[in-house]
Parts: C-alpha cells; sequence; structure tokens
C-alpha cells in the first residue's frame, strides 16, 4: 500500500463545529490509517494554544497552525511565518468597527464586549452569544494587553456584513476576509483575516519538503474557504459535505459532512483504513 500525508482541517471536518473531542468511530479510522503507515496531521486555522489537549493526544505526526503560519512536524518547528508588525497594527487601525481577535501562539487577545451590544433597542444578543462561546472555549485576553509578540492571524465578529466593506478595501493588498457561515436568522457575521503570505498549502509544501515525500502522496480535507488552499495544493483535495458549497467546485471530491462521520467514511473508501 503506498504511504499518504492526510491533513485534517479540525472545526467542521474532525470536529463539529464548538467540539472538542474527535467521535470514537472516527478516531478509531485515524488509528487504524496510522497503523497502515499513513501521515496523520491537523491543518487549521487554529493557533497553538487553540488546540485543546484532549485533541492532540490522538498523537499526530504533525500539525499545521494558523492556516499555514506555523507548522510543526514531530517537535520540530519547520515553518514560522507570522505577520510583519507593521501591517498588524495597520489592520488593527481598519478593523476598529469590528470586535477584532489577534491570535498568537501563546495566547489570543480580543476586544471586550461592548455593554451597549447588551442593552436597549439595538442590542445584539446574537453577537453576546457568540462571544461568550469564544470565551468559554478559550482564554482570550483584553486587547490593551496585547505586548507586542508575533501575530499569526486576526478573526472578527460584527454585527452585519456592512461593518466589513471599510476593513476590506483598506486591508485588501495584505489579507483576505474569510467570512463563515452565520448562526441561524441574524445579520451577525464572523471570520477570519487571512494573511494572504501564508496559507495551508504552502504548509503542506512544507511537509513534504521535510519529510522528502512527493506532492502526489498528499491529501487534503476540509470544510470552508480558509481551506480552500489546501484543497488545491494536496494531490487530492476533498470537501466536507455540508461546508463551503464554493470549496466543493474547488474540490477532487467531496465526503459525508462532520455529523455523519464523512472523514471515518472518505478513509475507509480509499483503503487507507
Amino acid at each position: 500500500m503506498d504511504h499518504r500525508l492526510i491533513f485534517l482541517d479540525i472545526d467542521g471536518t474532525l470536529l463539529p463545529p464548538g467540539d472538542m473531542l474527535i467521535p470514537e468511530s472516527t478516531l478509531a479510522a485515524l488509528d487504524c490509517a496510522k497503523a497502515n503507515g499513513h501521515k496523520l496531521f491537523l491543518c487549521t486555522g487554529r493557533s497553538r494554544v487553540m488546540l485543546p489537549a484532549e485533541l492532540t493526544a490522538f498523537g499526530f505526526d504533525g500539525i499545521v497552525c494558523s492556516a499555514g503560519g506555523y507548522v510543526t512536524l514531530g517537535e520540530q518547528v519547520i515553518l514560522n511565518q507570522p505577520i510583519p508588525a507593521p501591517i498588524v497594527r495597520t489592520a488593527l487601525d481598519a478593523m476598529t468597527g469590528l470586535y477584532r481577535n489577534l491570535e498568537c501562539q501563546e495566547i489570543t487577545y480580543g476586544d471586550p464586549l461592548d455593554p451597549a451590544a447588551l442593552e436597549g433597542p439595538a442590542a445584539n444578543s446574537e453577537l453576546a452569544r457568540m462571544r461568550e462561546v469564544l470565551s468559554g472555549l478559550y482564554d482570550i485576553r483584553p486587547i490593551d494587553e496585547y505586548d507586542g509578540r508575533p501575530v499569526y492571524k486576526l478573526s472578527f465578529m460584527g454585527p452585519n456584513a456592512a461593518a466589513l466593506e471599510g476593513p476590506r478595501k483598506v486591508l485588501a493588498p495584505w489579507f483576505r476576509f474569510v467570512v463563515q457561515d452565520v448562526f441561524g436568522d441574524t445579520t451577525t457575521v464572523n471570520g477570519d483575516v487571512m494573511y494572504t503570505a501564508v496559507n495551508k498549502g504552502q504548509a503542506v509544501r512544507a511537509v513534504c519538503q521535510a519529510l522528502g515525500a512527493p506532492l502526489s502522496d498528499t491529501i487534503g480535507v476540509g470544510d470552508s474557504m480558509n481551506d480552500l488552499e489546501l484543497i488545491q495544493t494536496a494531490a487530492l483535495g476533498v470537501a466536507m459535505g455540508g461546508g463551503s458549497p464554493e470549496l466543493a467546485r474547488q474540490a477532487d471530491r467531496t465526503c459525508p459532512s462532520v455529523e455523519e462521520d464523512g472523514v471515518a467514511q472518505l478513509l475507509e473508501e480509499l483503503g487507507l483504513a
């Protein structure tokens, strides 16, 4: 059996959004693939500090963090490309109308929720709920405590799509905005501000180079548009069912959704597990 390098997104791919534990059936398929000699890599937009111990305890062969800005192979860091500090400052200034997160490898900083968003006729309960969920999952420190350490990705929440128009225009030379699906019937938006000099595709190439493996041995699996370069770069790009329709159009094939244990079904259908 030829050995494959399998790059797996986390949220919406290995885990339903908001979950922290890989389903047992998926774990069994991953174990089988690993026993068959295939190498498994997490390939996520999350920073290192946002990876729960329950997830990393599986023993992945490497981890792509921050959408390709920070890559490890075992204990070795093979790619470390934060956003240049002046560009981070430009982004912060341009995004003042949004709730901003600065994602470093050791800590995340974020804007506190404005009390006006919680009270009165203009209250945005959905924005408050999303912020509460994020704060419960991750230790987000106040953004005014930011100490200048390297930043690898920015993310945002906002009251509506119109709030993104100005920041998008100003930051177009350096970033692209990836807007996630909204929660229920709401105008609230959230997503990532992706530094265009790094991406998950370049991370796949870095891993292949470090291992001396051909790109033809790679498989990439994801669900959203921050997985686009992963899907385009891997020899076999797979989009999760129920994910971004545009990503599915770009992919070589699709598999069932995360709720249907799509990764396990994919590995079994490909004869890898």
